[in-house]
C-alpha cells in the first residue's frame, strides 16, 4: 500500500512540474475523523485512514520539495458549503469538484 500511495504522489507532482503549477492542499485534521470502514474496531479504522491520508501527503510534500514545486496548505472550513451555493448549479459539477474550485 504504501508503494502505491508514493508512487501516486510522484505522479501528482510530476504533473504539476509539467504543467508549472503550484499545488494546494487542504489542511485537515485526521484525528477527529468520521471515515470508517464497515467493519472492525472504530479506534482502528480511524488510525487507518489516518494513517493513509497522513502517508500521502507526506509523500506529496517530500517529492515537491525535491522537485522544487510549491505546496500551500489552506484552511478547509467552508470550502463544501461556498462551492455548492456559487459553482453547482453554474456548472452543474459535482461538490467536490466545486470545492475545489473554492480552494483554487
Amino acid at each position: 500500500m504504501t508503494k502505491m500511495i508514493e508512487a501516486e504522489a510522484i505522479a501528482l507532482v510530476d504533473m504539476a512540474v509539467r504543467e508549472k503549477k503550484l499545488l494546494v492542499l487542504e489542511k485537515l485534521d485526521t484525528t477527529k475523523s468520521k471515515v470508517s470502514h464497515a467493519y472492525g474496531n472504530k479506534k482502528a479504522n480511524r488510525r487507518m485512514s489516518a494513517f493513509a491520508y497522513d502517508k500521502f501527503i507526506s509523500a506529496i510534500k517530500n517529492r515537491a520539495e525535491k522537485m522544487r514545486i510549491h505546496v500551500y496548505e489552506v484552511n478547509p472550513a467552508y470550502t463544501s458549503q461556498i462551492g455548492k451555493m456559487k459553482y453547482i448549479k453554474r456548472f452543474g459539477i459535482s461538490i467536490h469538484q466545486a470545492t475545489s474550485f473554492v480552494i483554487a
